[in-house]
């Protein structure tokens, strides 16, 4: 306690952590339990479900090779020279092959695909509306997606979950649940 400073030390690092566990498990169960009445209200059933939450969490570590896209990009290397006390910069440039393997994942792409088709062909009446609004998001999420090297195409996490439920709510709005 010099210069009239008073330091406190936190002690409760083991309950913060206990408490931020218990968060995450009460978001977790309430994050579900509403999955399950937005799948309820669509049709699916508590077993249908769980099958779709499994196969979505056990599919997302699992990816399917399409094909590899094979391009050539340059590499920069700088030297530096030093001459009568100076330094100079010279870049050269090298160019290495690279190549992108292009996957499909069986969580994020197929059983969504999957459920999709079967909500299509148990409800044939909503094939229009589905179309214009997958082809709606599509066109909004092809907008704003960036190329990053090294990294691939990204978007916004939460842009085509929000952009296709606006856009169902404004093609259905008295079952937007079952569009989006």
């Amino acid at each position: 306690m010099s210069d009239g400073f008073v330091i406190h030390q936190h002690h409760g690092n083991f309950l913060t952590g206990i408490f931020a566990l218990l968060l995450v498990c009460i978001v977790g169960v309430l994050f579900l339990a509403l999955g399950e009445v937005a799948f309820e209200r669509i049709g699916f059933s508590s077993y249908q479900f769980v099958l779709i939450m499994v196969g979505t969490l056990v599919g997302s570590a699992i990816n399917i090779p399409v094909l590899e896209v094979k391009s050539v990009e340059p590499l920069v290397d700088v030297h530096e020279v030093r001459v009568f006390w100076m330094r100079y910069r010279i870049p050269h440039v090298r160019y290495r092959q690279v190549s992108t393997v292009v996957a499909v994942n069986v969580g994020g792409a197929i059983v969504p695909v999957l459920v999709s088709a079967y909500i299509l062909w148990s409800r044939p009446g909503t094939l229009p509306y589905a179309l214009v609004g997958m082809t709606a998001t599509a066109l909004l999420v092809h907008l704003m997606a960036k190329k990053v090297r090294g990294v691939g195409i990204v978007t916004p996490a939460l842009l085509p979950p929000f952009a296709a439920a606006l856009i169902s709510y404004i093609l259905m709005p008295g079952s937007p649940a079952l569009l989006a």
